[in-house]
């Protein structure tokens, strides 16, 4: 990021808990740039045919200074959707829409989003595999347990998609920098289950500020898989 001027925010050294696996690593400083800097977002999702439906979006953002913190305000410049022809009506009507509610953010001195969450985390992937175990026991004996259990994928692929959609707290700059957390399911009628999340990051080496941070969620259960991933990138 060359000789731009920019803010400091400070030094820091905290442990993040939930913010990532316990492994995490210490963010070194936090810098925000003083001008303004293009914010993408990628979503990708595997759908059951094999097919993917993605859309990508661009902010122009601006980082400002107040009391503890910071404001990240922001306005959408550029939307590109990418789906089957069997969805050119929905591919459509996404490409239209304008994405109002993720601005302003607020971040703490420390680069945290003050009301961000930390949806990726060991504990949200043991409670929707846990929900999954629970909905499978019920099964009746007769039923066709291989039905049910690609009905569940199908809920646990939205139950993580939905996860994949929560900002993460430490979306601005990133912590942990490249983790991956796998939990298995138990099954009945010998069948396999597991959900993944696959986590990697790149930061500006002089200011801890995201260069690219993918973020991909997994889910398996029998021979059924789907997949849903984000990729940020913030060009200054």
């Amino acid at each position: 990021m060359g000789s731009r001027r920019q803010f400091l925010v400070g030094t820091v050294g905290i442990g993040f808990g939930l913010l990532a696996p316990a492994h995490a690593t210490l963010a070194a400083k936090v810098i925000v740039p003083d001008k303004l800097c293009t914010l993408s977002r990628s979503l990708i999702r595997t759908l059951s045919d094999g097919n993917a439906i993605s859309v990508k979006r661009e902010w122009q953002i601006g980082f400002s200074a107040v009391s503890g913190g910071f404001v990240v305000s922001g306005r959408q410049i550029a939307v590109s959707v990418d789906a089957p022809p069997s969805l050119a009506g929905l591919a459509q009507m996404e490409a239209k829409r304008t994405e109002t509610n993720l601005f302003p953010i607020e971040l703490d001195a420390s680069g945290l989003l003050r009301a961000g969450v930390d949806p990726l985390t060991p504990a949200s992937m043991d409670n929707a595999l846990a929900k999954a175990e629970d909905f499978l026991a019920g099964q009746a004996p007769s039923d066709d347990l291989k039905a049910a259990a690609r009905t569940f994928a199908a809920s646990l692929d939205q139950r993580a998609a939905g996860l994949l959609s929560l900002l993460p707290r430490d979306l601005f700059f990133p912590r942990d920098k490249d983790w991956r957390e796998a939990k298995t399911l138990a099954l009945p009628g010998q069948q396999a289950g597991e959900m993944t999340i696959d986590f990697a990051a790149t930061t500006d080496p002089d200011s801890g500020l995201l260069v690219r941070a993918d973020r991909t969620i997994s889910t398996r259960i029998g021979s059924s898989s789907r997949r849903s991933s984000e990729v940020w990138s913030l060009t200054v």
